[in-house]
C-alpha cells in the first residue's frame, strides 16, 4: 500500500457508516473482488462520491486515479496520496502514471478505474475506452466489473426511499486474455467486454429493485385490504 493504512482505513470505517446512515447504503456480491492477486475494480461513474462509495465496496485495499489538480493544494494533495490516489494528467498520455498503475498491480495489489474516462451528467453508461483493457492485459490483474446506483444526487434520493447500491460481477480472469490479439484490438476486446458486463449489472439492479419495490406494495395492500 503506497498510502498510511491508518488513514487509509479510517476514511474507509467513515465513509461506510456515513453512507449506510444517509444513503441507505448496500453491498452487492463482494465475494467476486479476488482474495489475492491483483484486481482493477471497474465502475460506472455518475458521481463525486463514487471512488470512496466504490473502493469502500471493497473487501480488498485500493489504490484511484485522480485529475493532477486536485494534488496542487498541499493538504488535499497529503491526504490524497495517504488514502492511495495516484495523480493523472487526464489532458494527455501520462506515461508516468501508467508506470505506477502497473507497479502498482505488480505488487498484487488492487485498483478503482472508471472506464468511462469522465462522469456521465444524465446516468447514462458511455463508452468503456480502451486504456483500460491495456493496463488490465500488461499487468495481468483481474478485473471485476461494477455498478454503483443513486450516487447522483444520495441524500435527495435518500429522501425518496432510493438506497445508494454498489455491486460487483465475476471478474473477467486474466485467462481471457490469453487468446486475444496483441496490441490495440486486444485492448478494444477486454473494454468491449467489460462495458457488456457493466450493462448487465446495470440491467440485473434496476429489475431487482424494481421488482424489490413491486413486492413491498403488493405486501402493503395486503395488509391493508
Amino acid at each position: 500500500m503506497r498510502g498510511t493504512p491508518l488513514l487509509y482505513y479510517g476514511g474507509k470505517y467513515l465513509t461506510y457508516i456515513t453512507a449506510k446512515l444517509f444513503f441507505g447504503y448496500e453491498v452487492l456480491n463482494p465475494e467476486y473482488v479476488p482474495d489475492n492477486g491483483p484486481f482493477i475494480i471497474a465502475s460506472n461513474h455518475v458521481s463525486y462520491y463514487d471512488p470512496n462509495l466504490v473502493g469502500t465496496a471493497s473487501p480488498r485495499a485500493c489504490h484511484f486515479m485522480a485529475k493532477k489538480e486536485l494534488f496542487t493544494n498541499k493538504k488535499i494533495g497529503w491526504i490524497l496520496r495517504n488514502v492511495n490516489a495516484i495523480p493523472v494528467n487526464r489532458q494527455a498520455a501520462d506515461i508516468e502514471s501508467i508506470k505506477t498503475v502497473l507497479s502498482v498491480l505488480k505488487k498484487n495489489e488492487g485498483l478503482v478505474m472508471f472506464p468511462e474516462g469522465t462522469r456521465s451528467r444524465d446516468g447514462k453508461l458511455g463508452k468503456v475506452k480502451s486504456g483500460i483493457g491495456m493496463i488490465a492485459v500488461r499487468s495481468g490483474a483481474a478485473v471485476v466489473p461494477a455498478y454503483i446506483k443513486n450516487s447522483e444526487k444520495p441524500f435527495k434520493n435518500r429522501l425518496t426511499g432510493k438506497r445508494v447500491i454498489v455491486t460487483f460481477a465475476k471478474p473477467i480472469k486474466p485467462d481471457y486474455y490469453k487468446d486475444l490479439p496483441p496490441g490495440k484490438d486486444g485492448y478494444r476486446m477486454v473494454a468491449a467486454e467489460l462495458e457488456r458486463r457493466i450493462k448487465l449489472l446495470k440491467e440485473n439492479i434496476d429489475n431487482s429493485v424494481n421488482t424489490g419495490e413491486m413486492e413491498r406494495k403488493l405486501m402493503e395492500e395486503k395488509e391493508y385490504s
